[in-house]
Order: structure tokens, then sequence, then C-alpha cells
């Protein structure tokens, strides 16, 4: 199956399309590999412009493993907040949802800064698994809550796992 951006998708200023173009290349990956998007982005996401939804692209990486981590890179200027919000927004959403994280930078050596945290946390990352006791089939997505009893611990973690993409139970 080919990876890394041999597959050829249509020029998009849409996040969501972005998105979802990026973890569709990945979603061919084995389970034994990390499956990451790193997303440098202003926020900006024209909503009119994307074919496919928050929902549906967020579906996608769940069911495909793929964790997102996001640097937000905001201007200085105040025109246009509130429309660059939204697309914070979905940054934000698209990398706690993952398991991943977001980070933000103003300034060039802030944003060289904030990758080298992304990838070095990225890379140090334990990933844990687990048999699910109930494996009934009457939904297919199932949430996900993990709790720490060490405060200064920090845990990222998906919203939850689909059993299809799995193959339990189904």
């Amino acid at each position: 199956m080919p990876q890394h951006g041999s597959q050829r998708y249509k020029i998009t200023t849409a996040l969501n399309d972005a998105v979802y173009a990026a973890g569709d290349m990945l979603k061919g990956r084995g389970r034994d590999r990390r499956k990451i998007i790193f997303i440098i982005s202003d926020g900006s996401n024209n909503s009119k412009l994307n074919t496919h939804t928050f929902d549906e692209t967020l579906r996608s990486l769940l069911y495909a493993d793929v964790s997102v981590y996001a640097i937000f890179v905001s201007h200085t200027l105040p025109i246009g907040r509130s429309l660059l919000q939204h697309g914070v927004s979905e940054l934000d959403k698209y990398a706690v949802s993952t398991g991943g994280d977001e980070f933000s930078a103003t300034k060039q050596p802030e944003l060289e800064r904030m990758y080298s945290d992304v990838t070095e946390q990225a890379r140090n990352q334990y990933t844990l698994t687990f048999i699910p006791d109930d494996v009934g089939n009457e939904r297919d997505f199932h949430p996900i809550e993990v709790r720490v009893k060490r405060p200064d611990l920090t845990v990222d973690t998906r919203a939850g796992y689909y059993m299809s993409a799995i193959g339990v139970g189904h």
C-alpha cells in the first residue's frame, strides 16, 4: 500500500480535508507502527471548502489509530481573531480527541522550539493497551477514560476506540 505522500490529493485550504487526507495516507500502516500527523497552522478553516466534516474526519482518525499534534501559529494582529478561533478549536479538538497535543507559537524561534518539543513528546510516549470486559455488539464506538494517581503526570488519551477497527466483537 502506498505511504508517505505517494498518493495524490486535491490541493485545498480546508483544514478538515487536509487532516482527512493525511489520515487516509496513514491508515494502511500496521498497528505496530505509530501514526502521527503534525499540523502547523494558523487555524483558519473555511468550512465551505471542506468536503469532509469535522466529525467524519475525527472518526476516520480514531478508526485508523492516528494521533494529531498541532502547532498553532498565531498572528500578532487582532484582525480576524474570531474567524481564527473556530479553526483553533478544531485543531485543539483533533489533538485532544486523538491522544495528541496542541501547542502555540507567535514568533519564529518559538515555532522552532515547539516543533522540537512536539517531536520529543511524541517520541517519548508510552502506549497502554487493554482488553475490554464487555465486547457487546450494540455499539461500535466506545469512549475511554484514563485516570492516574500521581498528580505530576500528563496523560493524553484518545476519546475512544471503534470495535470494528480492532476486530473484536464484530
